[in-house]
């Protein structure tokens, strides 16, 4: 039998299909059914049965094999020798048992899970959960009490970047914490500011930018718009602070 030789599908009269897997309707002119791509990639095509109806969206593999091969029975699968799916040729087709189609797609080694390395299923990371908690945790030791905790390994090592917690993952609590005197960081003070200087920022303002007067007084861009907003702060020449007075801020009844 020619590769180019057409035969009717069983169940669909009004279309034939070739050993290649080209489907087309055997209206004249014999108009080719186009292929779709299913979720799971494999061709497909959208031809009407015997009672014609409605149409109905069949695998293409399926009709070469129904057609040229025999029936497919209950227990049985289609296999594709050169493992694409995307080949729906008689050549490449075959009938095996569910059992040994499922053989042969496992026939490839087994991922290892990379804390212990027992082989699992593929599409997974972790064989289990406990290697899962190993991989994503650490165990520490507290400084003070000795105490073993466990820290997550992504938080110790963004938080370990930044000057102001180099005592994270030293302490197992609060407590132990508050405990040490040497936990104490310094942080630089934030710089005294006073009335002229809140004068000179608001006076500025319609001339430099925001992150620009930030970087001249070391301050922060949102301490400069509580400043130009009347809510900020300042120090008088006696060292002591007082808030900026403004229309904003409510009084202690007023929170009640």
């Amino acid at each position: 039998m020619d590769a180019q030789e057409w035969v009717i599908i069983p169940g669909y009269k009004r279309h034939e299909v070739n050993k290649n897997g080209i489907v087309r309707s055997r209206k004249p002119g014999h108009p080719s059914v186009p292929w779709t791509c299913c979720t799971n990639g494999y061709p497909q095509v959208s031809i009407f049965d015997d009672g014609g109806e409605r149409g109905r969206t069949v695998l293409v593999h399926k009709i070469v094999a129904m057609t040229f091969l025999r029936p497919i029975m209950r227990g049985e699968q289609i296999h594709h020798k050169d493992g694409r799916r995307h080949n729906p040729r008689l050549s490449n087709l075959e009938i095996i048992p569910f059992r040994d189609h499922k053989k042969q797609h496992r026939s490839k080694p087994y991922p290892s899970c990379i804390i212990c390395g027992k082989e699992m299923l593929p599409g997974r990371k972790y064989c289990s959960e406990e290697c899962r908690h190993g991989a994503l945790y650490i165990n520490r030791s507290c400084k003070l009490c000795g105490k073993t905790f466990e820290i997550s390994k992504s938080s110790l090592a963004w938080r370990l970047k930044d000057p102001r917690y180099t005592n994270f993952g030293i302490y197992c609590s609060n407590k132990c914490k508050l405990s040490d005197p040497d936990s104490l960081i310094r942080l630089p003070k934030t710089p005294q500011i006073n009335r002229e200087e809140i004068i000179e920022i608001k006076t500025k303002i319609p001339f430099i930018t925001q992150r620009e007067l930030a970087k001249k007084f070391g301050m922060s861009r949102y301490n400069i718009g509580k400043i130009l907003h009347g809510e900020g702060w300042y120090y008088t020449t006696n060292g002591k602070r007082k808030e900026a007075p403004g229309k904003n801020r409510r009084s202690r009844s007023s929170r009640i």
